[in-house]
């Protein structure tokens, strides 16, 4: 063989081989299995670990007992723990797992003086270190409810990444003349802190829930939704300014932050002439109306990536459908709707979950039609199931079973969620994807190739299988 033909053709195959690893690789499909302290139970994946280490979720078996629990690759299962009355929500994972904060029902009581019947549900926390910890409730009730009583409750809605501070709304339905509600911080160094924002309500039936946090913990934001007909608005709470409105009027959602506490973003839900258009606001520039684009009628925007860069939402494509059509925005590129994967028209449809985005906006996860998909800037998008199969030679190991959500880690490299498995049993599952390598190898290797190959070599088309 002609010399320079040989070391062209080992310089392609090479080429080639550096562009099949220009695809994300998967290590393996792992089922996590059952979960085995309830018996036979179903398993529900609420939460993965920022770091893609742990995976957090809720097992329950036929009698309707709920357990939470936590899996990681050295340990297994492991129970959070439980209350008399067997109900917890998951509510915050830290990003090395460490530490889970849930809610859950504490105390079932009547007052002495009266008939009423009192609920408190508690914050509490799990630590690697230490097991389950009551961390309580804010406010205490001091008083006697009338009536047929009601809820004392608390909500961890979320934390920041090193799982020393969570944020949430607190709601008191026992009060004899109305409810109270409002919004708190829980630290490590400081318990409870009410943030003031709601103060008693009696008249228009105040109530909220915060919505993102920053990493520091310094900022909150959230939403207040007032009387009836409801109507939203969105705040920001800063330790040096307390609580701040977004946006002019009692329309503006706000949704999430950005690590810093700088960039919130939402949606102004009574924008004329049409609802439901995404904004951005900072402090320095106020409130950025985003638009739509010609064929939305409304969008919602419903996360940004941590850096700030990258904004998330779905769109509605007319008024009396339920469908909706997933898409970012870049200050760069304004609004970009996903592609839909290979063979299929568009990527539109009911959406199971709210897209997650990975911290540099490279990645986003959601579900459509209880189908997980995935999207990343080098692939495009993907229903898993056919992204494993397909690109990752894992038919095998799939066969038998239905993917059916999806939750991914803060740098896109790991996901994981729920699925049905060859048994009818809702089981878990993960996938660890390696790291996507620079492109340009590849395109020099060609070029080279091309170069040793020019002296009068016809050149041959390869197409891989």
């Amino acid at each position: 063989m002609n010399l320079r033909l040989f070391l062209a053709l080992m310089v392609i195959g090479a080429a080639l081989s550096t562009c099949t690893m220009g695809v994300a690789r998967a290590t393996e499909f792992v089922t996590l299995g059952q979960f085995n302290n309830l018996g036979d139970a179903n398993m529900d994946v609420e939460f993965m670990s920022g770091d893609g280490s742990a995976v957090v979720g809720i097992a329950t078996n036929e009698n309707g007992e709920t357990e939470p629990w936590q899996w990681t690759p050295e340990a297994g299962f492991v129970g959070l723990g439980t209350t008399p009355y067997s109900e917890f929500d998951v509510n915050v994972v830290s990003q090395d797992g460490s530490a889970v904060f849930m809610t859950g029902i504490s105390n079932v009581f009547n007052f002495p003086d009266c008939c009423a019947r009192v609920i408190e549900r508690h914050l509490y926390r799990w630590t690697s270190d230490h097991g389950l910890s009551d961390l309580g409730l804010l406010p205490q009730p001091d008083y006697t409810p009338v009536g047929s009583g009601g809820h004392a409750v608390v909500y961890a809605e979320v934390g920041t990444s090193d799982g020393t501070v969570v944020a949430g709304s607190w709601l008191d339905r026992t009060h004899p003349e109305g409810f109270y509600s409002g919004f708190f911080i829980w630290s490590d160094t400081n318990g409870f802190t009410d943030l003031g924002a709601v103060e008693e309500i009696v008249d228009n039936n105040r109530v909220g829930n915060v919505t993102g946090i920053s990493d520091s913990g310094e900022v909150v934001v959230g939403r207040i939704t007032l009387g009836s007909p409801s109507r939203n608005f969105g705040f920001r709470w800063a330790r040096e300014t307390g609580m701040v409105s977004i946006g002019e009027g009692f329309a503006f959602f706000a949704r999430d932050v950005s690590a810093d506490g700088s960039v919130v973003i939402g949606s102004d839900e009574d924008y004329a002439p049409v609802g439901n258009i995404p904004y951005r606001y900072t402090e320095d520039a106020g409130v950025e109306m985003l638009g739509l684009l010609p064929h939305w009628v409304g969008a919602t925007a419903d996360r940004i990536s941590a850096d700030g860069s990258t904004i998330t939402g779905r769109a509605r494509l007319s008024g009396d459908s339920h469908e909706r059509e997933p898409y970012l925005w870049t200050s760069e590129k304004g609004y970009e709707t996903l592609p839909p994967p290979p063979g299929e028209s568009d990527l539109v449809g009911i959406f199971t979950t709210q897209l997650i985005v990975s911290d540099d906006g490279s990645a986003i996860v959601g579900g459509i039609d209880n189908r997980p998909f995935m999207w990343r800037k080098e692939l495009g998008t993907r229903f898993v199931d056919e992204m494993l199969a397909n690109e990752f030679g894992m038919a095998e190991e799939l066969e038998g079973w239905k993917l059916i959500g999806i939750r991914m880690s803060d740098d896109g490299s790991v996901i994981a969620g729920d699925a049905i498995n060859p048994d009818g049993i809702r089981e878990p599952w993960l996938v660890r994807l390696s790291p996507v390598p620079e492109p340009n190898t590849s395109m020099l290797l060609l070029v080279a190739a091309a170069g040793l190959a020019s002296s009068g070599l016809k050149p041959t088309l390869f197409s891989r299988q």
